[in-house]
């Protein structure tokens, strides 16, 4: 069985996929990454691989089809039309169904959707209109992207759809171009040009968001979180104790860097306010987003709640909202 798994991996990877252990190194890579370090960090060299080989075997399969050249022709060799290559790429990703969307369209999103993107959406108008060449190998990215949260990454403890993927690929990107460090940028310049994709990989861009989101949400509401519980007396004492091992359960997972590993410890929450525990269940993820129930909480408490009602973290003011709910949490679970 592993060795079949192995030549599976091994053909999905020859068809443009990204293998689940690549995902999962590129994803934690992405998560420590250091903002604020002087210079901007080399290309991901997870990354870097992955597109290296993705040129070699589209230029390969060009060959194979056409049929080697003669010495001496006139034609050209397949690397001269890269927006082909990547064409092929995004239509095998289609076609197997590893994206339901083309990334080349994926800024025509839902229209409540649109606002959130407007970020990206500005910077890859902006590209399509300057430089083809640029934009396809930013689309060629945003596929990678889609293809590494699919194979690497979970949500609510189950895989991406493919519509998420790509959903949550765009929305990653968007906060990594509010939150790009200005340092990094050149003089005398706080937040990147309209031109900025242009000469910028979206896969550097998806990894400040990705560390912003790791450090600012995941990260942050569980450490916020392990504060309240260690505050909390509550008269029952079945539901303190099992208040008391859900702290201890998500400190430990805290201090390992995947707080979302106690995320079942989180059910005793429910008992208390199932809209905080709705809340807190999308909040400390590996892919953290944005639940319904936050802005129900101000009004007043919900009977039932779906843990699929969600929207993906795409800019700062949503990052302040998460904020003001850690703030308010021991208010919201007084027993």
């Amino acid at each position: 069985m592993f060795d079949l798994g192995v030549d599976r991996e091994g053909r999905r990877e020859k068809q443009g996929y990204v293998t689940p252990a690549q995902a999962r190194a590129f994803l934690q890579m992405s998560h420590q990454l250091r903002t604020g370090s002087d210079a901007q960090p080399l290309a991901n060299p997870l990354a870097h691989a992955y597109f290296r080989a993705l040129d070699d075997r589209m230029g390969a399969d060009v060959h194979s089809e056409s049929g080697l050249l003669a010495a001496g022709s006139e034609g050209s060799p397949a690397s001269e039309d890269p927006a082909e290559a990547v064409a092929a790429v995004l239509d095998v990703l289609l076609e197997a169904g590893v994206i339901e969307q083309a990334p080349r369209a994926l800024l025509g999103s839902s229209e409540g959707q649109a606002p959130r993107f407007g970020r990206i959406q500005t910077h890859m108008q902006l590209v399509l209109d300057h430089d083809q060449a640029a934009y396809s190998m930013r689309s060629e990215e945003l596929a990678y992207l889609a293809n590494t949260l699919m194979a690497g990454c979970t949500i609510q403890a189950r895989p991406f759809t493919a519509q998420e993927a790509s959903d949550a690929a765009v929305a990653v990107c968007n906060l990594g171009l509010e939150n790009w460090p200005p340092h990094w940028l050149p003089a005398n310049t706080m937040a990147p040009p309209a031109s900025f994709l242009v000469d910028h990989d979206l896969v550097s861009v998806f990894q400040v968001g990705w560390a912003v989101l790791y450090k600012d949400v995941s990260m942050y509401a569980a450490e916020q979180l392990i504060g309240v519980l260690a505050r909390m007396r509550c008269d029952d004492r079945e539901i303190q104790a099992e208040l008391d091992a859900l702290r201890i359960k998500m400190a430990k997972y805290w201090q390992a860097g995947a707080p979302w590993r106690a995320r079942d410890a989180l059910d005793v929450i429910m008992i208390l306010d199932m809209s905080a525990w709705a809340v807190l269940l999308a909040l400390i993820d590996e892919c953290p987003v944005l639940h319904a129930g936050l802005g129900e909480l101000r009004d007043s408490r919900t009977l039932s709640v779906s843990t699929s009602d969600f929207e993906f973290i795409s800019e700062n003011s949503q990052i302040a909202s998460v904020r003001e709910f850690m703030q308010s949490l021991p208010e919201i679970l007084r027993c």
